[in-house]
């Protein structure tokens, strides 16, 4: 600490008046702990500052850069007398890096601070953000709702809200001109995510909605209207999200939800009950009774783990098991599983190991939690699992993601962990190594938000968006760094996922939120958007919430003849093409579920890039390819051919990549 030495100095005049005045020569000791407000506009940072504890400083002046270590510039144009600074005029989405100067009484400035950095906030996409009538925890969802090609964004509140991709809403719902975006007045709390997908086969997706308090499950079309048979009543509350799936490989899809008790309920796409799963024709839709919970809220996951073309329905719970479930109610074979503690969060599934089969990501809570990576038939798989990381209890924790960090085609784990005193992100390999870069420490706030990974910043590597309870969104790239523009804050917590999307389809990415502070903002960034480096881009990996990664959302229905199935299969002229740098493949699947595969290959047969290898319901299916082979790396000009194969059925097709 620097100690004042005082220095009298008498001027005298011609008329000899004596003038004393006292200076010292020593600097003052800097200000310390800068911190940031980034929510006032994109072109300004608030800046805070600790005041410097040498007792004659009297102002401050603050300097920026756009590169750590300076050289910097003054952004005060006069000293400051308090520790905040507003710095206007910035440009959007950009870091900024500063230091505070102390300057005392006598005009000696101290040296800089230590340096502290911000970004400024990308701007909003127009008509955006919107506010809703209360607080909300329900992660935002986004699709074609009435099927004119653009998309929507819903979430749940008080009531179910819908907008244009413009920030229009889809109908004044409530009858209130002084509400904005209300689509029904259906239910009275819709605290879990909603699902999007197409139960009534008409064009557009349908939104399911699971009420909090009439404990009715909802199905809307986009004019609000239920649809035949809805709503349907659990026996509980429900803080889960709805998932829709096809259990039975009819190519229609099933409702299946869970309620606070743990109690599963499947419905079919007219509301009624999926199978009698308690043996009792006084309730309606319960699939299968876990043992008893109280405050569940975990979402079910759906994926096929036995390989039989059927999806099981997988839910961890707070009894410390984990189940899976065929269609027909009885138990997968190795199922349940017993975890260290009861469940944190939804469960992951997808193709991690790279070996065909299907695995399971899941997360326990306790004092410190465990990671498990669990294969098919419910043992731990190879390598270094289970992870611990540290979870203490939070009451609602977030749920894990995936994505292939590396290209190397096998799944990296995204996990969220807090020790009472800061939010941690890890990142395991499929082994359970942790990936370089990480762990990273997100802030001192913890988290009900789940991880969603995407390329937001257009590199061509995924990137990892988590939010907090103190109001900020935070990004950070594929080794763990800070990504420009991040982070963004909102007015109050953020507790639901965010949506990484590209919503007016310019090529450009958005990322989509909801607050606790009522309002749902659209960023809009600069990065391309590709929907191939969108592995996880929402809450449960999909419009469908079901949990599964890489899944192809379906359309299921012919826009020619608005029927469904389809009578034969069919592959269409990618579009455009000639392209650059990405392209749309449309493709269509017949009669049962079937096994189809989409490839592509250069003009000398070899293998360039695996689209699709999966099973499919019959329907419509869009995938999109974006010039880049298997491992990852861009293709060269040139002409390339798309294959579609599916029981029996060859087609194949010539498109052109211009560069």
């Amino acid at each position: 600490m620097s100690v004042e030495h005082d220095l009298e100095v008498a001027v005298t005049d011609l008329f000899g008046r004596v003038y004393l005045d006292t200076i010292e020569l020593r600097v003052p000791d800097s200000p310390l702990n800068l911190f940031f407000d980034v929510s006032k506009g994109v072109d300004r940072i608030e800046v805070f500052w600790s005041k410097s504890v040498t007792s004659d400083v009297e102002r401050y002046q603050v300097y920026h850069s756009l590169v750590t270590g300076g050289p910097y510039v003054l952004a005060t144009v006069d000293p400051v007398e308090h520790s905040v600074f507003m710095d206007v005029g910035l440009s959007p989405n950009t870091r900024y890096f500063y230091v505070v100067t102390a300057v005392d009484k006598s005009g000696n400035e101290s040296v800089y601070s230590p340096e502290f950095s911000a970004s400024t906030n990308p701007p909003q996409l127009p008509g955006w953000p919107n506010e809703m009538g209360g607080s909300t925890t329900s992660d935002p969802a986004v699709g074609d709702i009435d099927g004119d090609g653009d998309l929507e964004v819903v979430v749940g509140n008080l009531l179910v809200y819908a907008w244009h991709h413009d920030g229009t809403e889809l109908t004044d719902g409530d009858g209130d001109p002084q509400s904005w975006g209300v689509l029904a007045p259906a239910g009275d709390n819709f605290t879990a995510a909603v699902a999007l997908a197409n139960i009534d086969n008409t064009p557009g997706l349908d939104i399911i909605a699971a009420d909090l308090n009439t404990k009715n499950v909802y199905c809307l079309d986009f004019r609000g209207d239920l649809l035949p048979g809805w709503p349907q009543l659990g026996e509980n509350d429900f803080r889960a999200a709805p998932v829709a799936g096809d259990l039975d490989g009819d190519g229609f899809c099933e409702v299946i939800a869970v309620d606070t008790r743990g109690v599963i309920y499947a419905w079919r796409s007219d509301g009624t009950e999926y199978r009698d799963g308690d043996d009792n024709p006084a309730t309606q839709g319960v699939f299968f009774r876990t043992p008893s919970a109280i405050f569940h809220y975990q979402t079910p996951t759906l994926c096929d783990l036995d390989d039989d073309y059927r999806d099981e329905v997988v839910l961890g719970t707070r009894s410390d098991s984990i189940f899976a479930i065929n269609e027909d109610g009885s138990l997968v074979s190795g199922w349940p599983f017993a975890m260290n503690g009861e469940s944190a969060g939804s469960i992951a599934a997808g193709d991690i190991d790279d070996d065909g089969d299907v695995e399971l990501l899941a997360q326990s809570k306790g004092s410190y939690g465990k990671i498990y990576l669990l294969e098919a038939n419910g043992t731990v798989a190879a390598g270094n699992w289970p992870r611990t990381v540290k979870l203490v209890d939070i009451y609602f924790t977030s749920s894990p993601a995936l994505g292939d960090f590396d290209n190397d085609g096998k799944l990296e784990a995204v996990v969220y962990g807090w020790d009472a005193l800061e939010s941690t992100l890890y990142v395991f390999d499929y082994q359970g190594n942790e990936y370089a870069g990480w762990p990273i420490v997100v802030s001192e706030n913890y988290s009900e938000s789940s991880p969603v990974v995407a390329d937001v910043n257009g590199d061509g590597s995924l990137d990892v968006v988590l939010g907090d309870e103190g109001r900020f969104i935070h990004g950070f790239d594929d080794n763990g760094s800070p990504i420009a523009g991040f982070p963004f804050a909102t007015g109050d917590a953020v507790r639901a996922a965010a949506f990484v999307v590209d919503l007016d389809q310019n090529g450009d990415v958005e990322i989509v939120a909801s607050g606790w502070d009522r309002s749902v903002y659209v960023w809009d960034l600069t990065g391309a958007y590709d929907p191939d480096l969108s592995p996880w881009p929402t809450y449960q990996a999909n419009s469908y919430r079901n949990g599964r990664v890489d899944f192809v959302v379906p359309t299921a229905v012919d826009p020619q003849t608005n029927r469904v199935p389809v009578a034969e299969p069919r592959l269409l002229q990618n579009y455009p093409n000639p392209f650059n740098p990405v392209t749309t493949i449309v493709f269509y699947v017949s009669g049962g579920r079937q096994h189809v595969s989409l490839r592509i290959y250069d003009v000398t047969g070899a293998l360039v890039r695996t689209l699709e290898d999966d099973v499919f319901s019959p329907g419509r299916y869009e995938c999109r390819w974006n010039g880049r082979d298997n491992q990852g790396n861009q293709v060269g000009t040139g002409v390339y051919f798309y294959q579609l194969r599916e029981a029996g059925f060859v087609s194949t097709k010539k498109m052109v990549l211009l560069k």
